[in-house]
């Protein structure tokens, strides 16, 4: 871990994403850039059959992006091999289809430091997703509230 008590890792699961990762990693800069002095980006490839891959091995030029490569897909998988590699004191994940706005990272940031918490959950009311993807992250959701209380 970092000594640095605002520096984070966002770990990105990706699955067949080519089209929405440039805009999401420019995005996910400019908000990185501003708010946050240490930070990296953790792209997790997850069976893709895409330019998933390529895309984001360019990314990784940057010191502060890596990427972890996995042969199936699975978003349990990748989200559990972003957290073994994180390095900073904060973790974060986001999807890779720019559903999940970066620009709100910092409020999620400020809310969990302010109130000493030890995690905090965003979700879009608004998303557009098919019927299926909804019902799914609608049980996701519920069941995060179970078990957080």
């Amino acid at each position: 871990m970092r000594k640095n008590n605002n520096a984070v890792s966002i770990i990105v699961p990706v699955y067949n994403e080519e089209k929405s990762l440039n805009p999401l990693y420019k995005r996910l800069l400019k908000v990185l850039n501003k708010n946050f002095p240490d930070w990296e980006i953790i792209f997790v490839i997850n069976g893709c059959t895409d330019r998933s891959s390529d895309i984001c091995l360019e990314f990784s030029r940057s010191k502060k992006v890596r990427v972890i490569k996995l042969r199936k897909p699975s978003k349990s998988l990748a989200l559990d091999s972003g957290f073994k590699q994180a390095k900073m004191n904060y973790v974060a994940t986001i999807d890779a289809d720019l559903q999940d706005q970066p620009e709100e990272l910092p409020k999620l940031f400020k809310k969990l430091k302010k109130d000493k918490l030890d995690c905090v959950i965003g979700w879009r009311k608004n998303r557009q997703d098919n019927f299926e993807k909804k019902l799914l992250s609608s049980f996701f959701n519920l069941i995060n509230r179970k078990i957080s209380g």
